[in-house]
């Protein structure tokens, strides 16, 4: 962001400052029952512009229940066996990385209800 002022008397100032702006948002519950509302964890809704892409989901207990690296599939709230995943808080990162090669790692939890 670059910010550019002049005062009455024709003084001039320019102030430079970094915007990191998350390319993503990532929700904090999801509802997997099929009523077409919330039924995924982590739908960007549009295309993203990433060069590589890893999510893992971890129960309660540092489990990994699920794993995926292509942001087109979503989490459906079932395990990696395809059972469906117990209602309760899960532990989330995902790392980003942007085709200009900057990097995003989210860490976080998010609750499936049922």
């Amino acid at each position: 962001m670059r910010l550019l002022v002049t005062n009455i008397a024709g003084c001039f100032d320019e102030y430079i400052q970094e915007v990191v702006v998350n390319p993503f948002y990532i929700p904090n519950a999801f509802t997997p029952n099929a009523d077409g509302i919330n039924d995924y964890f982590f739908d960007a809704g549009y295309v993203l512009d990433v060069k590589s892409y890893k999510m893992a989901i971890f129960n309660r207990w540092g489990q990994k229940v699920y794993e995926g690296d292509d942001y087109n599939k979503f989490w459906s709230g079932y395990d990696k066996d395809g059972n469906k995943a117990s209602e309760g808080v899960y532990v989330y990162t995902i790392e980003v990385i942007t085709k200009g090669g900057k990097k995003h790692q989210f860490n976080g939890t998010v609750s499936l209800i049922r």
